[in-house]
């Protein structure tokens, strides 16, 4: 699934001029700051948005709160939940306009406040009025570098936060600074409700138009240019992100998350995924940063090759083809792109161990880099000698080498295909940061890389596909599997 394209240009809710004021006054209170804390992944965050469908499931947020669960609730979601006895353990804010004043407030006993540095002078005064607990923080405006800069000379040593262009978008982000990655999601809809309100209660900020209509799932949903940005930037951090997230309602937000079929995300109705996600996981990953007028990942991993690399793999190529009458099956070998790749991969995630299936000359061996060692086996070959750091198993098929590795291995390269028998081995091998690579990943009856993917599918799910390298296309048909959530994407 690709990422859903923002629809419409964003637009400030107030001037710059504005903001930087406001921040100033906020910094001037000598407030505490956000920090933040270790992630702990059993825990879970209940977010509560202001959504009209938070009038329906607000019972739900009620038996968190009373089993002592923590809720992050925002805009008049805070008030809404108080009249009903339950006391959320954070408020956000960070909307710039004073209409927030009457939205959000007056404060709720026992609640703590994260305000971001740019919300009007007026919100904090009348939390500081009611000695409420606040916490501040900084988020982007328009311009990452100007507020880097900004607030590098004003509050050095600070977070600044990234949050996406709504309150709920915040609150994710929020949530990981506190230490979560679980989250249970009420009132984010995305969407006008059936009887035309945009909010589960009363809200004094700017009446929006509903003249946006967007189908999913075979139902047309109202709503505005704000919302649609939102509904898009969530459904791709849903899908980017290493998080869980659980949504409960029926906006249109809910409804694209039930048809995108995220790995990492369901809506709360579908019993059987919420069972597998609470045994999921998510696992982080790191990638080079993308050099500019990047066109795939894979631009910012081959940023990781040394200069030594590429004058080593072109001196192997001559040096492995010169082994190739010692084969008893000849075959095609791998060309220098898609050696550089799989340097690029080892240069990047460092693996001590790594498993090959395919030796035969040893192209793809030379071009992979193990800290410690690489087993690499092919079954009609032996063309390739034993070395300290290669084990070599000549004329062994891919499960009878598997079955002799007792260690977990961090990149496996299938140049062959997968066998039923090589299942279980793999399970066994695999940890949840290990890499998969594969070649030859083509349509039709030679394309064994898309084989051996839809065989590993429901083996090893929630991994993210890097597709062949478009600019070395038709020389390069090397795919992977790296380790993060949000489901793979079908090679194509």
């Amino acid at each position: 699934m690709a990422n859903v394209k923002i629809p419409y240009a964003l637009i400030p809710a107030v001037a710059l001029d504005v903001r930087r004021a406001n921040q100033i006054s906020a910094l001037a209170r000598g407030l505490p700051r956000l920090q933040r804390t270790p992630i702990d992944d059993q825990a879970t965050l209940h977010l509560a948005c202001y959504g009209p469908s938070l009038r329906e499931t607000w019972p739900v947020l009620q038996t968190a709160a009373a089993a002592g669960q923590p809720i992050l609730s925002m805009s008049g979601a805070t008030k809404f939940l108080a009249e009903r006895g339950v006391t959320p353990t954070y408020h956000l804010d960070m909307d710039p306009r004073e209409n927030k004043v009457m939205t959000s407030l007056p404060p709720v006993p026992g609640v703590t406040y994260l305000v971001a540095s740019c919300c009007a002078p007026a919100y904090f005064d009348a939390l500081q009025a009611a000695h409420a607990s606040v916490v501040l923080w900084h988020t982007v405006s328009a311009n990452w570098e100007d507020d880097l800069r900004w607030v590098a000379a004003h509050d050095p040593g600070e977070l600044l936060v990234s949050t996406g262009s709504t309150i709920g978008l915040g609150a994710l982000h929020l949530g990981g600074l506190l230490g979560y990655r679980r989250f249970e999601i009420h009132g984010m809809d995305g969407s006008f409700a059936a009887d035309g309100v945009r909010h589960a209660d009363r809200h004094h900020g700017r009446a929006q138009k509903d003249n946006i209509t967007w189908q999913a799932n075979h139902v047309v949903y109202r709503t505005s240019k704000i919302m649609a940005n939102a509904v898009a930037e969530t459904i791709n951090t849903a899908k980017n992100f290493p998080i869980i997230t659980i949504w409960h309602g029926n906006g249109l937000t809910q409804a694209l998350i039930r048809k995108a079929n995220l790995s990492n995300a369901c809506c709360a109705d579908q019993a059987d995924k919420r069972t597998t996600l609470g045994r999921l996981t998510p696992q982080i990953i790191s990638l080079p940063p993308l050099p500019a007028q990047a066109q795939s990942p894979w631009d910012g991993l081959v940023t990781q090759l040394t200069s030594t690399d590429l004058p080593e793999l072109l001196t192997a190529i001559p040096r492995c083809e010169a082994r190739r009458p010692l084969a008893r099956y000849n075959t095609g070998s791998i060309p220098l792109e898609t050696s550089l790749l799989l340097r690029a991969l080892c240069r990047t995630y460092q693996p001590e161990v790594i498993a090959e299936i395919g030796t035969f000359i040893g192209t793809s061996t030379d071009a992979l880099v193990a800290r410690r060692v690489l087993y690499t086996c092919d079954r009609d070959n032996d063309c390739v000698p034993l070395t300290d750091t290669v084990i070599t198993h000549p004329y062994q098929t891919s499960t009878q080498m598997l079955a002799e590795i007792s260690e977990p291995v961090d990149l496996f390269f299938f140049d062959g295909r997968i066998q039923d028998a090589d299942l279980p081995h793999l399970q066994r091998l695999s940890r949840p940061t290990t890499i998969y690579a594969f070649d030859d990943c083509i349509d039709g009856p030679t394309g064994k890389g898309i084989a051996n993917m839809q065989r590993l599918r429901d083996v090893f799910p929630g991994r993210v596909l890097l597709p062949p390298y478009q600019p070395w296309q038709g020389r390069s048909t090397l795919a992977a599997w790296l380790p993060a959530p949000g489901g793979a994407v079908p090679c194509s």
